[in-house]
């Protein structure tokens, strides 16, 4: 699709809301898109969703360049329960931007 990553990113949130699981493997090729507003949408979608995959995808997008991302990988990373991203969530309790130590801490609290 040629659409603005905004517009991108809307359709990857309404259809996590909508779709459920059923667009799981949707949400993980995405997360691998060029344009951080795209894979930090990705990344919310997974934990709402789930994936086998979510653990080593949301690890890779807790050392990604964009905070949006970074905070997304700790909020979903939280939500899904996966204890074994304490070590990456730890490092992003000296993150730069405040959102993003928000969303660690509230993610290492919920396990």
């Amino acid at each position: 699709v040629d659409a603005s990553p905004f517009i991108r990113a809307a359709a990857i949130d309404a259809l996590a809301h909508a779709g459920g699981f059923g667009f799981a493997d949707f949400f993980a090729n995405l997360a691998g898109d060029a344009a951080p507003e795209v894979v930090a949408a990705a990344v919310r979608a997974l934990g709402l969703t789930g994936h086998a995959e979510a653990p080593a995808i949301l690890k890779r997008a807790m050392a990604n360049d964009d905070w949006d991302v970074r905070a997304a990988a700790a909020e979903s990373a939280g939500r899904l329960g996966l204890p074994e991203l304490a070590v990456p969530l730890s490092r992003l309790m000296d993150d730069e931007f405040w959102t993003v130590r928000y969303a660690a801490a509230n993610a290492l609290r919920s396990f």
